[in-house]
Order: structure tokens, then C-alpha cells, then sequence
């Protein structure tokens, strides 16, 4: 391989051109992140009753759906609480099965499980624990005018955001639901005799959609349906309470009907003392954190163009921001970690061998990040982190077969067979030194339960970019020493 790539310098030289190219677009392309993502196999199936105590949960609820749970394959542990009005189970799956399997399998037992439930439970809400609902940013509207015209603005925010690649969800916290508020004088019920129960029925029997069968037509059939539900005050106001000698009592005349805010709020926002919306984004698993923010404040600067006079925005929480910062920082100490091995190497060995050394350090990577990037795998603290332990041992393959090469031309050789001979020496104990540090680190990739996935990803850099230097030091290095 070694007397190959020395009959072949040109080829050689164009390969590393490539490759560090090929590294370089890797490393810019590869996602930014501030740790591994990685899929936590819990399951929490919650269920409401309202009212009941918790051995009423227990009975009705908890232990209904647990004897449908029994049984499914890769249960690890099985925990749940009963309190006041609701139930809650914990299930925590073994690492090896597939959370999106384990929550399909646990959704249809818990389906199977409604028909046992009273009726007036509510539906168990079943969910996976995902740090990926977690908001990436939080972007907080507040004006000098009021909410209601703010609402507006944050919609149609709400709807651009939602369309960008990769967005899980987006929400608007601090929102004012507005509703229908039936205020009825009680001496006018009591005029008209009238109770709230003929109010009651008097809008449950109008306020509804009725279906109304199906239709055959040129071979199609379609489903029809009479559209009943009310949404104006004006409709309420005129809906028919009773009929009393001959006069038609309506709503109008015993109640007020206007639209209210509800008052069971459930969020609050404010920014600066003033009433605000907060807009928050969730991204999708596996998707670019960087990317979306920074598609999120486009949007923003393109928005706030057509605001009204006195509406202001601030972005109170960015994920991204923190990233980029940790990710600079590591940047910043790979770099001075690179600049302190080369000036060990110079002081000792010389400049001129310390550069053929040195040229491990960006291949070496470079072969790793396009190994990375083609695993999906994203930057973040642990993978830098691994490049910075990783660093020095990357020119120690290089120091060896170089300090041969220059060794064999002392003895007179000329430079192609310095280079071979010199190689070919150490090639064994280079390459089994090397394979003992990688199997030092490979069993790590085989680490089980939730640390093992999120150390994995150390051994993996560590072993693509110690391969990376065996290459380095049997193909570039000889080719480069025989050139100068």
C-alpha cells in the first residue's frame, strides 16, 4: 500500500486535497447541538377523573389499565400513583426496543382499556418522554394597545413559524380564550317562571349538529349533516326558552349574552410590567436547532415590517445561542490543543518533521467528520470533546513512522526508499499499537441503558479518527517526506 502510494505522489497529493475538502464541507454541514439526542424509553399514561379520591382512582382507574398493560414485551419497571383526580403510570422500557414500537403497543392496550373506565373519566393521554417538545425559543409580543389585536399578529406568527422544516409545534402561551357568557337575571326567571334548567336545555337541544344520513349520487355516496351549533351572542340571544299565553319567552328576555374571556386562564405572560403573548417552538427529533432559530428570526424581522406603531417583541429564551457559544468554545480549545502539539513537536523534533507529523491532525479529522456526518451523527459537547482527547494520540503514528523515514535517510537511502523501508518497519507495531487504544475504547459502543447512549458517540470518534491516522501515517506521510 505504503510503495503504491510513493510510485503515485500526484494522486496522493489530489487525494488529500479532496479529502480535506471533503472534511471541511462535513464539519460545516454537520448539525449543531449541545448534547447527543437521544431516546429515553419512558412511557407515562395519565388519566382525569375529576372529583374522584385516590382509592377511587386506584380502583377505576389504576388498576384497570395496568391489567392491560401486563404483558407487554421489554417491560423493564412499572410504577403508578393514584391522587385526587388522576392517575398516573410509569413505564420505563429496556434500552434494546424501539420507543416508537413500545408507545404503538401501549396506546392499543390502553384503547383496549377505555371500555373499562367510567364514563365520565376522561380519555388516558399516553406519551413518551421527549426532550424534543422542549421550546428552542421563546419569543415574547407585547404592545401599547390591547391583546385582543395583539392575538392577531401572534397568529399569524404562530402559522409562518409552523411551516418551517423540521418544527415540531408551535404555541402561544398568555392567550385570553374567549367564550359565550349567558348572564341571567334571577327576578326574571322568577317573573317568567323559568328555571336554569330550561335555559340548559334550551340551548343543548340548538347549539348541536345533527346528522342526517347519506345521499346516492352518479355512484357516490355522501354523508350529510344538518349544522346546528351556534357562534354569535345574536344566535343565543333569540334562541326559544318557553312559550307563555301565546308570547314567545327568549333568552334575551331573561339573560345578557355577550362574549367574555374565560376566566380559568391557562397561562400567563408578561414582558417589561406589560401583558404579553409568548410564542414558543418545538423542534422535531433529529432536526437542526440552528437552522430553525435562525429561519424563526427571519420570519420575525419580516413580520415586525408590518406590525402596527407601539407592538415590540423580545426573544427571551434562544437554545441555539448557548450552543453556538459551547460549541465556539470547544472550537476555540481544539484549536489551541492543535497549536500547543505542534510547538511540543517543533521544540523536540524539528519543524521540518514536526510539519509531516502534524499533517495526521487535519485528515485524521477530516476522515472523521465525513464518517460522522454520513452517521447522521451532530456536532455537540461529547464528540468535541472526544477530538480533544483524541488530538494527541493522532500524531503518535505519525511521530513513529517519520522519526524511521528521517532514521534511514541519516543512513545514506534515498528518499523513495527512506520512505518505504522506513515504513515498512514500523507499519506492525504502529498499526498494533493503535488497534489495542481502539479496543480500548470499542466496548463502550456496546454500553447498555441511557449513559451508553449518550457515551457512544465518544468511543465512535475515537476509533474513526485513530483509523483516520493509521492512514495518515502509511499513505500521506511517506508520500510527503519523499517530496521535501
Amino acid at each position: 500500500m505504503t510503495k503504491f502510494a510513493l510510485k503515485n505522489p500526484v494522486s496522493v497529493i489530489v487525494l488529500a486535497v479532496l479529502l480535506f475538502l471533503t472534511g471541511l464541507m462535513s464539519f460545516t454541514g454537520m448539525r449543531r447541538e449541545a448534547f447527543p439526542e437521544i431516546k429515553i424509553p419512558y412511557i407515562f399514561v395519565t388519566t382525569v377523573y375529576p372529583g374522584a379520591n385516590p382509592p377511587e382512582i386506584e380502583n377505576l382507574i389504576t388498576q384497570k389499565i395496568e391489567d392491560k398493560l401486563d404483558g407487554i414485551d421489554g417491560v423493564k419497571q412499572m410504577t403508578s400513583s393514584s391522587n385526587e383526580s388522576y392517575s398516573n403510570i410509569f413505564m420505563e422500557f429496556d434500552p434494546s426496543v424501539k420507543i416508537e414500537d413500545a408507545l404503538r403497543r401501549v396506546k392499543d392496550k390502553v384503547d383496549q382499556a377505555k371500555s373499562d373506565l367510567p364514563a365520565d373519566a376522561e380519555d388516558p393521554i399516553t406519551q413518551e418522554l421527549n426532550f424534543s417538545s422542549i421550546p428552542i425559543i421563546n419569543v415574547a409580543l407585547y404592545a401599547d394597545y390591547d391583546l385582543e389585536r395583539l392575538e392577531e399578529l401572534a397568529n399569524t406568527l404562530k402559522e409562518r413559524t409552523a411551516k418551517i422544516s423540521g418544527v415540531l409545534e408551535t404555541k402561544i402561551l398568555g392567550k385570553q380564550d374567549k367564550e359565550i357568557a349567558i348572564d341571567v337575571d334571577p327576578a326574571l326567571l322568577h317573573q317568567y317562571g323559568i328555571t336554569l334548567h330550561d335555559i340548559s336545555q334550551a340551548i343543548s337541544t340548538s347549539h348541536m349538529n345533527i346528522p342526517g344520513g347519506t345521499i346516492k349520487a352518479a355512484g357516490f355516496r355522501f354523508s350529510i349533516k344538518v349544522t346546528g351549533e351556534l357562534s354569535a351572542p345574536d344566535q343565543f340571544n333569540d334562541l326559544i326558552v318557553r312559550s307563555l299565553n301565546d308570547k314567545m319567552i327568549r333568552i334575551r328576555d331573561v339573560a345578557k349574552v355577550a362574549f367574555a374571556y374565560t376566566r380559568d386562564r391557562q397561562s400567563i405572560s408578561r414582558t417589561n410590567g406589560k401583558p404579553s403573548l409568548t410564542l414558543t417552538v418545538a423542534k422535531r427529533t433529529g432536526e437542526d436547532i440552528v437552522r430553525i432559530v435562525a429561519e424563526t428570526k427571519k420570519i420575525l424581522d419580516e413580520e415586525k415590517t408590518r406590525w402596527p406603531a407601539g407592538t415590540h417583541y423580545e426573544i427571551t429564551y434562544d437554545m441555539s445561542k448557548n450552543i453556538k457559544q459551547m460549541v465556539d468554545e470547544l472550537q476555540n480549545h481544539l484549536l489551541m490543543a492543535v497549536v500547543l502539539v505542534l510547538l511540543v513537536l517543533s521544540f523536540f523534533l524539528g519543524v521540518r518533521n514536526s510539519l509531516f507529523i502534524s499533517t495526521a491532525i487535519p485528515f485524521s479529522m477530516a476522515m472523521g467528520f465525513i464518517v460522522l456526518s454520513y452517521l447522521d451523527v451532530t456536532l455537540n459537547m461529547v464528540v468535541l470533546f472526544s477530538l480533544v482527547m483524541v488530538l494527541g494520540m493522532l500524531v503518535d503514528d505519525g511521530i513513529v513512522v517519520v522519526e524511521n523515514i528521517y532514521r534511514h535517510l541519516q543512513m545514506g537511502k534515498s528518499r523513495f526508499e527512506a520512505a518505504l523501508d522506513g515504513t515498512r518497519e514500523v507499519m506492525v507495531p504502529v498499526f498494533t499499537a493503535t488497534l489495542t487504544t481502539i479496543s480500548a475504547f470499542a466496548p463502550i459502543l456496546w454500553m447498555p441503558g441511557i449513559m451508553g447512549g449518550f457515551l457512544k458517540y465518544l468511543p465512535m470518534t475515537v476509533c474513526i479518527t485513530l483509523s483516520g491516522s493509521l492512514f495518515v501515517a502509511f499513505i500521506f506521510n511517506p508520500v510527503f517526506a519523499s517530496l521535501t
